[in-house]
């Protein structure tokens, strides 16, 4: 019954499509933080709403020192594990003006890290 609800509420709230919508509007965004050169950004990949960034070879420690970084901007990403990557995961729900406010404290991480 409660996998039947949470179905439900995925239809009705249109999840799936903002997911969807999000995504193409975060995408362009992080990909033009690649194409700026400013920082050793290797690459942008995902769907929906699960994306992931990797940084450039020759970065040890660079998704570790980002994501501090953003979370002392007040902004929470997952590291991989293997990869210098960082995943944006965000909820099913976020707004396009939550989308782009955690795209500027990522930005701020990225220019405390790389720039400064």
């Amino acid at each position: 019954a409660s996998a039947l609800a949470t179905l439900d509420v995925i239809q009705q709230e249109g999840l799936v499509e903002n997911s969807a919508a999000m995504g193409d509007r975060l995408m362009p965004q992080l990909r033009a933080l690649k194409d700026s050169g400013r920082y050793p950004i290797k690459d942008v990949r995902g769907k929906g709403l699960m994306v992931g960034l990797e940084f450039e070879a020759g970065n040890p420690g660079a998704a570790a020192a980002v994501t501090k970084a953003c979370l002392d901007n007040g902004l929470m990403m997952l590291g991989t594990s293997s990869y210098e990557a960082v995943r944006f995961i965000p909820p099913l729900t976020v707004s396009a003006d939550e989308l782009d406010l955690g795209v500027e404290l990522f930005t701020k991480a990225l220019d405390a890290t790389f720039v400064n």
